[in-house]
């Protein structure tokens, strides 16, 4: 039996954690589930160039992307193929402006970001927060 691949969209998305350790969200204008910042990737383009691109055109925010934190492959409602993979980003505190991609935005505590978001994001922001703050699985919430 032959190995069957999967042809899909590569997304990348941002954990961003603010000086008082809550994280961005943000509300898709076009289904209103809430995300962590990010978009796909484009042809020939780096990731973490098009991680800073996307989360630069939604937020306006100017961020640098650093390590891959987690990945996640899935087939969707249509069918299609889809590969994410979640940075940790850099960032100074700052405004947020949102593109019309996004109907809202909030800055949570982990423990909301967690029941806003999909169990994948969730383990990005747990491991982007360890690596921050050099804490351990047990010690967060």
């Amino acid at each position: 039996m032959a190995d069957e691949h999967l042809e899909a969209t590569i997304s990348v998305r941002g954990v961003l954690i603010s000086s008082d350790r809550r994280i961005l969200v943000a509300k898709r204008a076009s289904d209103g589930v809430w995300e962590l910042p990010g978009g796909r990737l484009e042809h020939n383009e780096c990731a973490t160039e098009a991680l800073e691109r996307e989360i630069h055109e939604e937020t306006s925010m100017t961020v640098i992307a650093g390590d891959p934190l987690q990945t996640h492959s899935w087939t969707n409602d249509r069918g299609n193929g889809r590969f994410a993979v979640y940075y940790c980003c850099r960032h100074n505190d700052g405004d947020v402006t949102l593109s019309e991609e996004h109907t809202a935005f909030r800055w949570l505590p982990h423990d909301e970001a967690r029941e806003v978001l999909s169990p994948e994001a969730t383990a990005a922001i747990r491991r982007a927060i360890r690596r921050r703050y050099r804490l351990s699985d047990h010690s967060l919430p």
